[in-house]
């Protein structure tokens, strides 16, 4: 019986440092007091309890020493690994050095700071892009006749193609100083 009890002591307590993100050293003496624990109960031999003090000072101790885990553990990992993967490509290491992941890594590791993301000023379109979908898309939009359109000539027009190039609606996104709008993404899915 005293199993038992001692069993669900041990689940309690696990439970509880896992609900409040204990750190590896919280860990390690919590399973340190339990072995201390279950040395004094009486529930385990001399030769058992010397077993399991070695094995948890063999893992606790390399553990929580930086240095040592580094050298004995982390350092060989680390080796191995690149051994396996594949070399990183140009295209790749430009991807990870474009910019940063700002909020979403708050929000994959679990504990996202919502105040943060609320305090993020919302965007909006700038004059100019307002006056753009204001004047030309409105007037693209008047000037379309669907069914003309898709029924007869299975084509836009010919009038309509050259309003499209004449306000560079495929240079939404493209830079000014390369003959595009130079729009932000906000801008652009809205026409």
């Amino acid at each position: 019986m005293a199993w038992f009890v001692s069993l669900g002591l041990m689940a309690i307590a696990l439970v509880a440092l896992a609900r409040i993100r204990a750190s590896f050293l919280s860990w390690t003496a919590a399973v340190a007091g339990l072995l201390v624990g279950l040395g004094y109960s009486g529930l385990l031999t001399p030769v058992s309890t010397t077993v399991l003090w070695t094995v948890f000072l063999l893992i606790a101790v390399p553990l929580n020493i930086p240095p040592l885990r580094r050298k004995l553990i982390s350092d060989p990992m680390l080796a191995r690994i690149r051994k396996v993967l594949p070399p990183m490509s140009e295209t790749e290491k430009q991807a990870i050095d474009a910019g940063t992941v700002w909020w979403e890594a708050e929000l994959f590791r679990g504990n996202p700071q919502w105040k943060k993301l609320l305090d993020t000023p919302v965007p909006s379109l700038t004059a100019e892009e307002r006056a753009f979908i204001d004047g030309p898309v409105e007037e693209l939009c008047r000037i379309l006749d669907d069914w003309k359109i898709t029924h007869e000539l299975n084509d836009l027009p010919p009038e309509v193609w050259g309003f499209l190039k004449k306000h560079r609606f495929f240079g939404m996104i493209i830079p000014k100083e390369y003959g595009g709008h130079g729009f932000s993404a906000l801008a652009t899915p809205l026409w």
